[in-house]
Order: C-alpha cells, then structure tokens, then sequence
C-alpha cells in the first residue's frame, strides 16, 4: 500500500502540468503552491533551492533529509561534529530524491509547460515574468543544476522517464552517463535559447536580478563543472563539452558568482544562522584537518572563516570522534567566523575562484589553450575578493611564492595544487562540489577518524545509498539500477569515480 501511494504522489507532484494561470487555488500555507500560477512565483519558490539542498548546515533528527543533511559539509572536512557525534558513522547514512522532484523539478517543468503551451503562454501570470524563450531556458538551466547534483550524489536516478506523471508510474534508473550526456546537451539548447538582450522579472529573481547575460555564464559554468569531471572516465567527450562552454563563457568575475541572497527575517534566513542563533545549538565547528592545512600556509581567509580561540588559534574539532571526546576537543576550538553566522549571511553555489581552477586544470591537462598559471593566481586573488578579505598585493604574492601554494612541479602536482585552492575556496559553497573533488582528484586526503575506524569504516562513502522512500516507491527499478551500477553502497563508485582515492 506504502508504494502505490509513493507512486500515486510522485505522479501528481513531478507530472501535473498546469493548463491555466488559476489551477494552483487558494493554497496560501504552501510557499510551493501560490495562490495564483504565475511562473514568477514558481521560480523565486524553486530558486530557495539551490543552496538548501547542497549545503544546508541546519541540524536535522533526520538524517535521510538531503534537504537537510550536512554531510556534504562533512564529507569534505569542512565542519565536524562538537556535540553529539552522529555524522563519524559515515556508512549508515542514506538519502532521498522525492523533494528535489516534488518541490523543485516539477515547478521547473511547470514554468517550461505554461511557457510551451498555447492556453498559457501568452497570459499575465506568464508573461509578466519575461520572454517565453527566456523563461524556458532558464528553467531548462536549473533543471540540469539539479539533475547533475543528484546523479553525483546518488548515481543513477529517474531522467529520461522522470516527471510524465500517470503516462510512467515507474520511471527507470538511467546511467550516469546517459543522464551526463542528455543534461549537456539540453543546456547547450538552453543557452542558445536565451536572449541576453532581454531580462526576467527581477523582482522575482533572487540570484542574478533577471539578468540573462548572468544566468548564461552560470549555465556555461555548470557545463564545464560536469565536463571537467569526465577527465578519467571518458576525456573525449569531456574535452569538447568544456571547450564548447568555456567558449560559450562562464563565470569568471565575482560580480556573476552564482549566489542566493538571504534576508533579515525568519522566512528566509541564512541556514547556519537558524542552527545557531534561532534554534540556539552549536552542534558543528570546523574540521581540524581543515583548519590545519591553512595554518601550514598562514591562508588569510582564516580571518574571514574562523574565530581565534582564547589562546589566539585558529584550532578545529576532529572527524569521527567518540563521544566521550569531545569535550576534549570542545574547550578551545575555533569558531565560524561572525560574518558567516548573520542572518541575512549569502551562501555561494559557484564562484569565479572555482571556474578559475577548474580552467587552471584544462589548461594543465592541454583542454584550453590558456596560461595555467595565470589562471590558478587570478582565481585566488579571486577568492580573497570575494571572501570579504581586505589585503595588498603584497600579501597576495606573498602567499602565492610559498611552498605548498607556489605553481610549480609536475602536471599532477600542478593538478593537487589546483584542487587544494579549490578546497580551501570552497568553504561552505557547493559541498557536492568539494566532495566530488576528492572523489576524482583524491584531494584532501581525508582522515576518517578514530570512531569510524573501529566501526570498520576507511573512507568516506564514494556515493549516498538511496532512503527507503525512493526504492518503496518502484522497487523493481532501483533493483534494476543495483545490477548495473553496483550494490546500493557508499561502497559503490559513481561513474566518473575511477580511480583509488589515497587514504589513511
């Protein structure tokens, strides 16, 4: 009975297509259901998303939530657990997909619908948002955000058969690969549909204001990201789809940085704000593996991520400790930095810094045609800008001749440098991001902690199982899935996820 009605849900909340501006009704309790159908509403509801679901720091009892799980923050040594230690099982966690397709890709779908459809297309709940073509390719944008997003954290996952409602009660698992290789190519479709010389609404875009020219940059950026990760598994194909969109243009200037803008007030306010000050706990503190490895190098964005402890330190909490020690570790760590902890605090999904790196490493590997070099300074002179630090040149090249940061080496040490600033950089952005990393560069070196390892647990997972949620909901398809992919483990690699990861 549980799966018909998962299925019976699914098909209502990822098919319905709306066929006139009124069909959501009076509906005020639900933000995902306005009282009318304007496809402006729909969109500002679905870009609350983009930050949520990837780094939501909010403590949450349920850990199958992806909506609010912070092991992505956790995975890549970025925060560690100061109160009660439930995250150092690494292996016991699973997570869900219905959300994302229930809250998000169904309203995308929604906003594509009424902008396709002859009823709709032309009426004032659509039209008063921007061009048709406009909103499509916007959507069709977010759409592969989202989709790429959890391909990366699960594997495979419904796509091809996704979202048509009562016509597909049991949509397949498609590949990784299949998914990778039909997202990149409606991107490129969306990005050739949008027309920089006219905007959206900007009242109802919280990210980049309507500005199409930006939501171009950050469709081109979200192209390369997935291209880049095909460097082991399938560089042909990865070559040309980063070429194509570093032509196309990504984000390369803080001023395009793709990021959600918080406000003062408790309907939307920033995530690590509500754990600590709303809901007063202070259950995470940063990683001490993070924390260490800018000590090494004296990295001035101590300043704008950490307190000093009363000893002035920058110190962090261990991954994977017993219960028992943590108090040993709670007495002098550091804290997040006051500036992250505000309200109305921005979370970034993707920066100029990241696109940098990731263009610093196709030059290396001979993708681009470009100074690797130049590429790897002007990202981190980005990341000084855009992390709020105030410095002089001198600083900056100070930083950069030193050993452990200075360009130099081999192509592989040249790679290990790249992905180093991308994590230091990447500090609560995009966790998925940061994990992916480690899961295709082997960088940083995670160390899993005394606790996982008399639990037997050496790594961290190298994908999140599925909840029980979504494998009750069409059984016969996730074991389908199982036989292709591989046992439903973190165990299990995703596809781009080749080679060993260096462990201790």
């Amino acid at each position: 009975m549980k799966s018909i009605i998962l299925k019976t849900a699914l098909a209502f909340v990822a098919g319905a297509s709306l066929v006139s501006c009124g069909d959501f009704g009076d509906i005020n309790d639900n933000p995902n259901k306005p009282t009318s159908a304007y496809t402006s509403y729909l969109f500002s509801n679905v870009t609350r998303h983009t930050p949520y679901i990837w780094n939501d720091e909010r403590y949450s009892s349920n850990r199958s939530d992806t909506y609010y799980n912070p092991v992505y923050l956790i995975y890549p040594q970025y925060i560690a657990e100061r109160q009660n230690v439930q995250y150092g099982t690494m292996n016991l966690f699973t997570g869900s997909t219905i959300d994302t397709y229930r809250y998000v890709l169904k309203n995308l779908k929604n906003i594509i619908d009424m902008n396709t459809n002859d009823a709709t297309k032309n009426e004032v709940c659509v039209s008063s948002f921007g061009s048709n073509a406009n909103q499509i390719g916007v959507a069709r944008t977010l759409m592969g955000y989202f989709y790429l997003h959890m391909t990366d954290i699960f594997g495979m996952i419904p796509y091809s058969e996704a979202l048509q409602g009562e016509a597909n009660l049991t949509p397949k698992l498609d590949t990784q690969e299949e998914i990778y290789k039909g997202v990149i190519a409606d991107m490129k479709e969306a990005y050739d549909q949008m027309d920089a010389s006219s905007n959206l609404n900007a009242t109802y875009d919280k990210i980049y204001g309507g500005n199409i020219a930006k939501w171009k940059k950050m469709n081109a950026t979200v192209r390369m990201l997935a291209a880049i990760k095909l460097s082991d598994v399938d560089p042909t194909n990865g070559k040309q789809w980063f070429v194509e969109a570093y032509n196309d243009g990504a984000i390369e200037d803080n001023a395009d940085n793709f990021v959600y803008k918080y406000y003062a007030n408790t309907d939307n306010e920033n995530p690590l704000y509500t754990n600590i000050v709303t809901g007063a706990r202070k259950d995470f503190a940063p990683n001490k593996a993070f924390v260490d490895s800018l000590n090494v190098v004296n990295d001035p964005r101590r300043a704008v991520y950490f307190t000093k402890n009363a000893n002035g330190e920058y110190k962090g909490i261990p991954l994977g400790i017993k219960q028992a020690d943590v108090s040993n570790y709670n007495k002098d760590n550091s804290d997040f930095a006051p500036a992250m902890q505000t309200q109305d605090a921005p979370l970034t999904m993707y920066s100029a810094a990241r696109v940098l790196l990731v263009e610093a490493e196709a030059a290396v590997r001979g993708w681009i045609s470009a100074d690797a070099k130049n590429l790897y300074e002007k990202a981190v002179a980005a990341s000084f800008t855009a992390k709020g630090l105030t410095y002089t040149d001198d600083v900056l090249q100070n930083y950069l001749a030193q050993d452990g940061v200075k360009f130099q080496g081999t192509d592989e040490n040249k790679i290990m440098l790249i992905a180093k600033q991308r994590w230091i950089n990447g500090y609560f952005e995009d966790g998925v991001e940061a994990w992916s990393d480690w899961r295709r560069l082997d960088f940083p070196v995670i160390v899993t902690g005394s606790y996982s390892k008399e639990l037997n647990i050496n790594h961290v997972p190298y994908r999140m199982p599925y909840g029980s949620s979504d494998r009750s909901a069409t059984p016969a398809q996730y074991e389908a899935a199982d036989k292709i992919q591989g046992a439903d483990s973190p165990d299990t690699r995703v596809w781009w996820d080749v080679k060993d990861n260096r462990e201790k």
